[in-house]
Order: C-alpha cells, then structure tokens, then sequence
C-alpha cells in the first residue's frame, strides 16, 4: 500500500476510532448542549456583519463600517467567532467533520432566506422572484490547499446553503495558491490575497442574477471576501452587476461579550416574524445601507 494511502486510512481509522469509543461529546452535541443560539438578523449589522447594540445602526451603517467602503452588499452570520461555534467550525475545517458543515450551512442559509425574505417584502416582489434570480457561490480554496486539509470547507458549506436558503449552487471562482492566512496581519492578508482568485466562468454566468451569495466560514479581516467580491465583479463588463451579499459561519470580533443564548434544539436560525421589525428590516429603508436597498432599486 503507498504511502499516501496509507496515512488516508490511518486518518480514517483514528476518526472512526474518536466516533465510536471517546467518552466527549460529538462536536453536534457539544453545539447543542452548549445553548448556542444564531444571532437573530438585528443583533449585527447587515452592512459589514459586526455585533451591534441598541441605536448603533443609524443611516444604513454602524460605527464599525460608517466611514469605511466594503465591497460587499450586505453580510449575514450565525455568530461571533469564540467557544462553541469556534470549536464547530474547526472540527468542520481541520477534523473533516461533514456532518457539521452541513448543519451549520442549512442553518446558515436559512439566514440568508430570512434576509431574502425580508428584501423582498419591503420591495412588494414575490419571495420566489428574489430567490430565483439567486446564486450561492463558495468562496475558492486552491488545488494544493484541498489536497492538504482532504476537505473543501466553503464549497462544503455552500452547498448546505444553498438547501437551506432554496437558491442555486454555483462554484464561479478559482484561487491561486498563496501562503496560509493564519498569523498574518490585516495589511498582509490583503497583500497575500491580492489578485489571487479569478472567474472560471464567463461574463454572461451574471446574466439574469439579481444576487450573489458568497459564502466562507470565517470572516477574520474581511480580505477573503473583498478579493472575492472583486473577482466577482469583474465579470460584470458593462452591465449592472447583482447585489453581493457575504454569509459567513462566524464573525471574529475583538473586545465584544460572548454570544449567550439557551438551548434551542435545531435549526440555529431565528426565523420568527419578530425580527422584521429590527434593524435588518429597517436597513433597505434609509439610503447608503445594505445590498437590500440596492435590491429595493431595481
């Protein structure tokens, strides 16, 4: 047997091995017994995706994001980036756990259906029109990394996505291979970032979208995604590119509490009527907001 596959099978036995015989918890469970709650669509802001409280989103912005230009639309996520969802996400990433990707993607896109929903309503469009002219498009890993880690993590969580939300999968990206992200400043991870993704598909895979989901785990610095948003919109030619909303697992954030939350079984998602009357309902309504107002527009 070559050596390749033999370290395959001994990683497959070891999984196999932690499954069936440890004593800790799955990393499903671990979620679940821990009472993590989704944010619920006013808890962040829907124009960058950091945590707010009451009255920091004014005029379309919050203090994270009021002077500062973001590529994308609007942003959706589930939560901040620490104890139980950080540790979900790394067993998805680094551990292979499928299972948990999945989960965390169908609840993931029923967020972005809920955004979705709450756009079209205040357009007075037919929720059907808005998703139908959807596509959820993962963030890209290069060859090497997804050789590396066995897994291709966002193409993963895309695809969950796009069942929870009822929007399409579509992979439009590919990514040179750069340097991993992990430890590099912000400055660097734009430097390492720069020009490194680039469309796979022609201009006219736009022609007829209204929005484009893009979709990663991690949102750290935002770098990923804006190169992202970049390649993306350099499909657009001369047309009129669609609303770019980013949906990410997780939002790291510095010097902001832990999400609390009671245990809620599944979906994570709040999906009931009463946050329409939150700030992400209200954030089409006031000018220079979200991607929503953009879709408002048209």
């Amino acid at each position: 047997m070559r050596g390749g596959a033999l370290n395959k099978l001994r990683t497959g036995l070891v999984t196999v091995e932690r499954a069936m015989l440890s004593d800790l918890p799955g990393p499903l469970e671990a979620l679940r017994s821990s009472g993590f709650v989704a944010d619920a669509l006013d808890a962040y802001c829907p124009r960058c995706g950091h945590g707010v409280g009451p009255g920091e989103f004014a005029a379309g912005r919050c203090g994270t994001c009021r002077s500062v230009r973001i590529p994308w639309d609007g942003f959706v996520r589930l939560g901040r980036y620490d104890l139980a969802l950080r540790d979900a996400v790394h067993d998805f990433k680094f551990n292979r756990w499928h299972a948990v990707g999945e989960h965390l993607g169908v609840a993931l896109g029923a967020a972005v259906a809920e955004r979705l929903r709450l756009v079209a309503e205040h357009a007075g469009e037919p929720e059907e029109a808005v998703l139908g002219r959807t596509a959820v498009v993962p963030v890209p890993m290069s060859f090497w990394r997804r050789a590396s880690r066995g897994i291709d993590h966002a193409t993963c969580l895309a695809r969950a996505v796009s069942r929870g939300s009822g929007a399409p999968c579509r992979k439009m990206l590919t990514r040179r291979h750069r340097p991993a992200q992990t430890g590099l400043s912000a400055a660097a991870r734009k430097r390492n970032l720069h020009r490194a993704m680039r469309p796979c598909v022609g201009e006219d895979a736009l022609d007829g979208l209204r929005v484009v989901v893009l979709v990663d785990d991690v949102s750290t610095t935002g770098a990923t995604l804006v190169e992202a948003c970049r390649a993306i919109k350099s499909l657009r030619g001369s047309r009129k590119e669609p609303v770019v909303l980013a949906a990410c697992v997780a939002m790291a954030e510095q010097g902001r509490a832990g999400q609390g939350g009671s245990p809620s079984g599944l979906p994570l998602v709040h999906t009931s009527s009463a946050n329409a009357g939150g700030v992400a309902s209200e954030g089409p309504k006031k000018s220079g907001g979200t991607g929503a107002s953009r879709l408002d527009a048209r």
